[in-house]
């Protein structure tokens, strides 16, 4: 037909599995169920023959122009005008879709694409709920995006169109402020305040109907949201009816679009399909003539590829976060752990993220070397998103509770730790093994020697050499009394005054004396 298009294929490594090939192929159902202006439009499904596998693809209405997350992150907040016009063009898509009992689930500013005209069309049914017999997600996981998610898919409840409006309650929020209320660092952080913190006050400068309108879109029960069709119908009051968002777009470059998958995903717990989905549970897609359509759709896809403009957004069983659905060829968080910080800072940043790098002390991780990231690999990475990066300082503590520990028990500790041990033994009277002292405390060098002192079990005074100090015990070897009457004899025949030298030679002519009596037979005492 000579228009351009875009074709989404399932990707390679997916195409033999049988299950990723009925979720693809009910994602084309689902999407085909909706025909509105805001929604990007199935022209066709089919399977390439020429391929080994024959290849689904899915061939869609190709939007040229540019994602409100792109327009966001270049000009931050917008006015009121425009977003009271986004209201009312993706609320109206949205009512659309609800009507026909198909709830997105993934509304977001990636999800929003503003055409050449300015116009807002909703795009990406890769994780809907339809009416088709085969989900569009695993069993046992429902997707969403956290930053945007619901409380109650943050719970693990089933998304209904009241999800829907929350979500994009939220986009509304981050146009008006130019922030995200709910990012945080990890995804559950982010689920967590979706389910407990309130909405932060929106700026003074936002007129309150238009206020109290998003407050009740982000309101936590649902029961309490509008619907799609009310948001829609509020603000065509202020706009008339016009969904232009920004016309200075229109100068702006444009081209095929590949919609990324932005911020974290969590997986929540599926549950029976709720009111929206029940009241059209009776629709029926009418069935296809599979040779027909092999047939017809390569003679107008194929036929003059030249003239076409063809995205291939590469769809499948994605990895990490995103809980492998539908992850297409976005960029994703590598995987660096393990790598130095310099490889890993320019791996990161070359996939289109930030880096933030937090030094710790890890026992196991070269200096200077990834030990964790977060997020994990393998999740989606927006442009600008950061990767926060845990390197290994080089350094780690030596405990503080080693001593009056066994000898076995402290080495182990210490070289888990990455420590070489060496022991001394020193008499104590502690048992034989326990630990009486280290020779370094604190933080280390990984790597660092670290001596014990430990008992020897030999107990305290066994060693001549370690008591000298307590019994050089004054032993007398002579008898005390002759020892005190010497000196008491002959110091009042001394000065007081005299030189120890001097006292000596006194003392001497005394014992002489003394020896002189004895043998003079005057008795055995000294007088």
């Amino acid at each position: 037909l000579g228009r351009d298009v875009a074709v989404k294929v399932l990707r390679g490594d997916r195409v033999g599995d049988d299950a990723a090939r009925a979720r693809f192929m009910a994602e084309a159902r689902t999407s085909g169920l909706l025909n509105h202006p805001g929604i990007a439009t199935v022209h066709d499904v089919g399977e390439d023959d020429a391929s080994p596998d024959g290849d689904p693809f899915i061939v869609m209405q190709l939007v040229e122009g540019v994602p409100l997350s792109d327009v966001l992150r270049r000009r931050g907040a917008l006015g009121v005008e425009p977003v009271e016009r986004l209201l009312g063009g993706v609320g109206d898509a949205l009512a659309a879709a609800h009507e026909a009992g198909v709830v997105h689930r993934d509304v977001k500013p990636a999800n929003i694409v503003l055409s050449t005209d300015s116009r807002p069309v909703l795009v990406d049914f890769g994780i809907a709920l339809g009416v088709s017999p085969e989900p569009l997600t695993e069993t046992g996981a429902v997707l969403g995006t956290v930053e945007y998610i619901s409380p109650e898919q943050a719970r693990g409840q089933t998304a209904t169109g009241a999800s829907d409006v929350y979500s994009l309650g939220l986009v509304a929020y981050q146009c008006l402020t130019g922030t995200s209320p709910f990012r945080r660092e990890t995804s559950v952080a982010a689920a967590l305040a979706q389910v407990s913190e309130e909405l932060p006050a929106l700026p003074a400068s936002v007129p309150d109907e238009l206020a109290r309108l998003v407050v009740a879109m982000t309101a936590k029960d649902p029961a309490l949201r509008p619907t799609a069709a009310q948001v829609r119908d509020t603000v065509e009051r202020s706009t008339g009816g016009a969904t232009s968002v920004i016309p200075a777009l229109t100068d702006a470059p444009t081209g095929p679009m590949t919609v990324a998958h932005t911020g974290p995903a969590t997986v929540v717990s599926p549950a029976p399909l709720a009111a929206a989905e029940a009241a059209s549970a009776t629709t029926q897609v009418p069935a296809q003539d599979d040779e027909r359509r092999r047939g017809a759709t390569r003679t107008r896809v194929f036929a003059g590829v030249a003239a076409l403009a063809v995205v291939a957004l590469l769809i499948g069983m994605g990895g990490g976060l995103f809980g492998g659905v539908f992850g297409g060829d976005d960029p994703t968080v590598p995987d660096v752990v393990g790598r130095s910080v310099d490889d890993a800072t320019d791996e990161v940043e070359g996939a289109g993220g930030r880096v933030r790098i937090t030094e710790v002390d890890a026992p196991d991780g070269e200096k200077g070397v990834v030990v964790a990231q977060s997020p994990r690999a393998g999740g989606p990475l927006a442009d600008g998103d950061v990767v926060t990066l845990e390197v290994a300082s080089g350094f780690v503590s030596v405990p503080d509770d080693l001593v009056g520990t066994s000898v076995d028990d402290a080495t182990d500790a210490l070289e888990k730790l990455g420590f070489d041990v060496e022991t001394t033994p020193v008499a104590s009277a502690e048992p034989a093994g326990t630990v009486l002292a280290l020779d370094r405390t604190g933080r280390q060098e990984v790597g660092a020697t670290v001596t014990l002192s430990v008992s020897s079990g030999s107990g305290s005074g066994t060693s001549g050499g370690e008591d000298p100090a307590e019994p050089k015990e004054k032993k007398p070897e002579e008898p005390k009394g002759e020892e005190k009457r010497e000196p008491k004899e002959e110091k009042p025949a001394k000065p007081k005054d005299e030189e120890p030298s001097e006292t000596v030679e006194p003392i001497e002519e005394t014992a002489e004396q003394a020896d002189a009596a004895v043998g003079k037979g005057k008795g055995q005492g000294r007088p």
